[in-house]
């Protein structure tokens, strides 16, 4: 009897340790779930975590945390919430739009189960402060520390801002500009720049603060870069104001900032025959006609251009059109000077200048002018000499007789 007794005590001890070692290897299910939707939980104990620990606010802004909790126990738990900050910001925790101090935090994963709000006053200095939020049980105890940079920012649309947007120069200058790209928004962007719109035959480049060329910059989110901007207008740019239009495109954004270059005058005066040739040949006391080309070679009218003549003694230049009022850019006056050598000016070279002067700028050129002696000059002269030859001969025969 007592062995039966035995062996039945046996059996059932074995029965319980087996049932023992099946219940220790079944996952424990929170409420409502059923076997196919068992969550595991890896890690133990209790935990309070928020995807945004840090974040960058402005002075009066509101920053609001998301709080997550963990539960890798066999049972739930209710756990006290409260917050400190030795920097005495101060915040309050909601739940299903309520304040509360409290939350109960069942088995598994739980996301947003706690909000914690934070009020940044309006006087708040730009600066780092920090924020440490406890969540405490009757047996398990999680803090998350949160940070929050206060400094002056615009999360809203991103800006193109130049230091200065308006620079001069004349046409044959490189005109520089720094912008600002300024990225508002909470993630990367990629911006491409373009000046597509500028004036025909103007050039604009990018380039980066180390001077490297750019097409396109990518931009941290709630961060900045700085742009250079080259701009090199055409040659034949006239004087005044040109805008150009300089664009920083990305996925989402589009933004434009509008530079101005003021070209400066520039004036060139420029004189010379039709032919290029700065010498011609001209007959004493007698009006030689020199077709010349007064030429306006800058991007500005001229005014009141004066033709003048310096020549040798006694001679005499004059000008069909000694005055022009005015001269447009890239115009040519056409101009006759009348030169006569002196009735005494035998043949040879001589020198001779040509100066216009305006209000803006002057030229001059020198001539070389070839006065040939009259033919008829030429045969007075060879008479003169044959008759004195024919006196000598007259003479050397009447006395050589004797």
């Amino acid at each position: 009897m007592k062995k039966n007794f035995l062996v039945r005590t046996g059996a059932a001890g074995m029965a319980a340790m087996m049932l023992g070692v099946m219940l220790t290897a079944t996952p424990v299910m929170a409420a409502g779930q059923t076997e196919d939707s068992t969550e595991v939980v890896v890690g133990s104990g209790i935990t309070m975590y928020t995807s945004y620990p840090g974040l960058t606010v402005k002075a009066g802004d509101t920053a609001t945390f998301a709080l997550n909790f963990t539960n890798a126990t066999s049972s739930g738990e209710t756990m006290e919430l409260s917050a400190s900050s030795k920097d005495g910001l101060e915040g309050y925790f909601t739940g299903s739009s309520n304040t509360v101090n409290s939350v109960y935090v069942p088995y598994g994963n739980n996301q947003s189960l706690v909000t914690y709000t934070v009020n940044v006053p309006d006087d708040t200095q730009d600066g780092t402060y920090h924020i440490t939020l406890t969540a405490k049980g009757a047996s398990h105890t999680s803090t998350v520390n949160l940070t929050l940079q206060v400094q002056e920012l615009d999360l809203g649309a991103s800006t193109l801002k130049a230091e200065t947007d308006k620079q001069s120069g004349d046409s044959s200058s490189s005109l520089s500009y720094s912008l600002t790209l300024q990225n508002n928004s909470l993630e990367t962007q990629t911006f491409k720049l373009s000046a597509d719109d500028a004036p025909k035959g103007w050039k604009v480049t990018f380039a980066d603060s180390n001077g490297s060329s750019l097409e396109s910059v990518d931009v941290d989110p709630v961060g900045s870069t700085t742009i250079k901007v080259t701009v090199t207008p055409s040659s034949d740019a006239g004087a005044g104001d040109f805008k150009i239009p300089v664009k920083a495109v990305s996925d989402s954004e589009n933004l434009e900032q509008d530079l101005t270059a003021t070209i400066t005058g520039t004036y060139d005066l420029g004189l010379t025959t039709q032919s290029g040739t700065l010498s011609f040949k001209a007959k004493a006391n007698k009006k030689t006609p020199v077709v010349l080309d007064i030429t306006n070679s800058g991007n500005d009218t001229l005014n009141n251009i004066n033709l003048t003549a310096t020549a040798a003694t006694d001679w005499t230049v004059e000008f069909s059109e000694s005055t022009i009022d005015s001269l447009a850019a890239g115009e040519t006056r056409e101009v006759t000077a009348y030169v006569t050598p002196a009735s005494s000016a035998i043949s040879g070279d001589y020198a001779m200048t040509i100066k216009a002067s305006a209000d803006e700028a002057n030229t001059s050129n020198q001539f070389r002018v070839t006065v040939e002696t009259q033919t008829v000059w030429g045969i007075v002269g060879i008479i003169i000499i044959l008759g004195i030859a024919a006196a000598l001969i007259a003479v050397f025969n009447k006395f050589g007789r004797h």
